[in-house]
C-alpha cells in the first residue's frame, strides 16, 4: 500500500475529526485519482481527464514534489518508446496477482508478463 507520512502544521479538521497541530498523520495514496467526488468513472485509468491533477499523488503546497513535471514527462517518453518499438506487445493473463514490491512510499509489481 502506498503511504506518505506527514505531521500536522497547526490544528484542522479532517473529515468531522479534530486533529492538533503535531499529529503524526499516515495518508494512505491507493486511491489517488479515484475520488468519486471528484472524477468521473473514478475506477478507469484516464490520463487524458481535464482534472487529472486534482489528487494528491504528487503533494501540495511544501510538499509538492519537486520532480513531478520530470516524473509525467518520463513517464510520458517511456511510453511512446514503448509503444513504438513493441507495438504487438500485450500484458500475458496470470492466474494470481504478480508479486508486489510493498515499500513504504512506493507500490508497483516486481514483474509484468508480456507476450
Amino acid at each position: 500500500m502506498t503511504t506518505w507520512r506527514r505531521v500536522t502544521a497547526r490544528p484542522v479538521d479532517l473529515a468531522g475529526v479534530s486533529l492538533p497541530a503535531g499529529a503524526q498523520l499516515l495518508l494512505m495514496l491507493m486511491g489517488s485519482g479515484s475520488d468519486p467526488d471528484v472524477f468521473t468513472e473514478p475506477e478507469r485509468m484516464c490520463p487524458s481527464r481535464s482534472n487529472i491533477r486534482h489528487h494528491l499523488a504528487f503533494g501540495v503546497g511544501r510538499h509538492r514534489c519537486p520532480g513531478a513535471s520530470l516524473a509525467r514527462t518520463e513517464a510520458a517518453v517511456a511510453l511512446r518508446v514503448a509503444a513504438r518499438t513493441l507495438p504487438h506487445v500485450r500484458p500475458l493473463a496470470e492466474g494470481a496477482e504478480p508479486p508486489m514490491l510493498g515499500l513504504l512510499s512506493f507500490r508497483a509489481p516486481a514483474r509484468v508478463a508480456v507476450a
